[in-house]
């Protein structure tokens, strides 16, 4: 049970809206809905039924033994099984140029990079600012010829504004914490745009999701969905009455927030795109330098 509280102020079920928008996405993501629980006969509010993204899932939908997986955090930390491999593969990257076709095939090698595009392009076109690095985590199967895949994770920090450049953001973001140089996932990004076969797949792949499962038709007939489920039966007054949340003005304003975003994000998200892409093919004609 997901609770109401982690929506930042007025995005109550924005992380539930993401998870069903990508649901047809190259990527592991986790079932929700919103549900009104009672405990003891007592109203508790709204929270989130949620499949729980661990070796249980992995278990249920692949049909794998809990034994036989690997998942780990970005930071190398192991959830289950062991991290070395991945660890392996980051610090290749770190020290070898991506541009270099022997160096881009090894890190296909190890790295499902379908599944790291479709990613990419969730975290990016949704905007998450709780993001990159925090909220990553990865799976593969125990098998020397398994690759490491990503899940998608806690997208409650999105929806910002439409016109918030977050391919940008994402490509340059830098953290205290590694010396004001690029974080780890930027670092990789960058890295592999250097790589001509991988910025025609990421653009290619990015254009198509926009004309398809990210269409503004699509996810304003999602957004009227949920804008209904609220809307009815006086769902929210209870839980703010319950809860004192989330704050009437602070919904109300996400839910303007929300409501152009839903219309006006593909074209501006692929004008985005378009001016990105012309920037990195610059970029990568620069020298390659290890980036932590």
């Amino acid at each position: 049970m997901r609770s109401a509280f982690s929506g930042w102020k007025g995005g109550i079920y924005q992380d539930c809206f993401v998870s069903e928008a990508c649901k047809d996405l190259n990527f592991e993501v986790g079932c929700q809905k919103p549900v009104s629980v009672f405990m003891n006969g007592e109203y508790w509010g709204i929270h989130f039924l949620a499949e729980k993204i661990d070796r249980f899932y992995l278990q249920d939908h692949f049909k794998l033994n809990t034994d036989s997986v690997h998942i780990v955090r970005d930071n190398g930390r192991s959830d289950n099984g062991k991290a070395d491999s991945y660890k392996a593969i980051k610090e290749f990257i770190k020290k070898n140029d991506l541009k270099i076709k022997s160096n881009y095939n090894h890190f296909c090698d190890e790295m499902d990079v379908d599944n790291m595009i479709d990613w990419y392009i969730a975290e990016t076109f949704f905007q998450n600012e709780d993001w990159p690095c925090n909220n990553t985590k990865l799976w593969k199967q125990k098998s020397d010829t398994a690759k490491w895949r990503n899940f998608l994770v806690d997208m409650d920090a999105t929806m910002i504004s439409d016109t918030l450049n977050a391919l940008n953001r994402f490509y340059n973001f830098t953290n205290l914490q590694f010396h004001n140089r690029r974080n780890r996932c930027s670092g990789i990004f960058q890295n592999l745009l250097r790589n001509v076969e991988f910025q025609e797949q990421f653009y290619n792949r990015y254009v198509a999701i926009l004309n398809n499962e990210f269409s503004s038709i699509k996810l304003n007939s999602l957004f009227k969905k949920y804008q209904e489920l609220f809307d009815r039966d006086n769902i929210l007054e209870l839980n703010q009455e319950r809860w004192d949340y989330p704050d009437s003005g602070d919904f109300e304003d996400a839910e303007d927030t929300r409501s152009d975003w839903v219309v006006k994000r593909q074209e501006i998200a692929l004008s985005q795109l378009k001016k990105f892409m012309k920037q990195v093919e610059v970029d990568a004609e620069l020298p390659f330098v290890k980036y932590l």
